[in-house]
């Protein structure tokens, strides 16, 4: 009787660091994809950011090259020949002429 009890003490102990070694590996793997995921984000992230800076320097070069060929646009002669910008246009005191801020 005793020898059955101990038995069955010394299956229910193996059984129970098996579950704590199976507990202990699901944490350990969990933990392990947390990182994984966190590390993919962060690329994710990086690379979002990344997109954006190019589109925006891309949006910001085009809207300056726009107000460039706007201001240029309204100095040009109506004769097509050639594209003179008007001098008088280009004085400080006139660069607000024809500007949208």
């Amino acid at each position: 009787m005793v020898y059955q009890d101990q038995g069955r003490n010394h299956r229910k102990s193996h059984i129970v660091s098996h579950v704590v070694d199976v507990e202990n590996a699901c944490d350990v793997i969990v933990i392990s994809l947390a990182k994984y995921h966190l590390k993919v984000e962060e690329k994710l992230v990086a690379d979002a950011e990344s997109v954006l800076a190019d589109v925006t320097g891309e949006a910001i070069k085009e809207m300056e090259h726009n107000e460039t060929r706007q201001h240029m646009g309204d100095d040009r002669r109506s004769n097509g020949s050639s594209d003179i910008i008007n001098p008088w246009r280009l004085r400080p005191e006139n660069c607000h002429l024809g500007l949208k801020k």
